[in-house]
């Protein structure tokens, strides 16, 4: 993938996906990478489809780690850490390509 700089204007999560992530958080907090994963989509706007072709898993999958369904496994779980880190990162230098800086590492 090309690392361009662009705009990102966020996915249209819906309302009750968001109150739905809100109870979530609000039960898991950090304590789950899912979750945490998840928190960070929210508020850096990035897609769940974007995740989950960085990590080589289904959305459905996606999805369940977000909602604390599901933990990743051993192999997606040191992915996961990766992207969180590299999310976290880059919001503190103001970048907004993590997706694609990751998949290229």
């Amino acid at each position: 993938m090309e690392n361009k700089k662009r705009t990102r204007k966020g996915p249209n999560y819906t309302v009750d996906f968001l109150a739905r992530m809100t109870r979530v958080m609000d039960r898991f907090g950090d304590d789950k990478i899912g979750v945490k994963l998840g928190r960070l989509c929210i508020e850096h706007g990035y897609k769940v489809t974007e995740v989950a072709e960085v990590l080589g898993v289904t959305k459905a999958m996606v999805y369940l780690w977000f909602y604390g369904t599901f933990e990743p496994s051993k192999e997606k779980a040191v992915a996961v850490k990766k992207l969180i880190k590299r999310i976290e990162q880059m919001s503190n230098r103001g970048s907004t390509t993590p997706c694609q800086q990751e998949s290229s590492s």
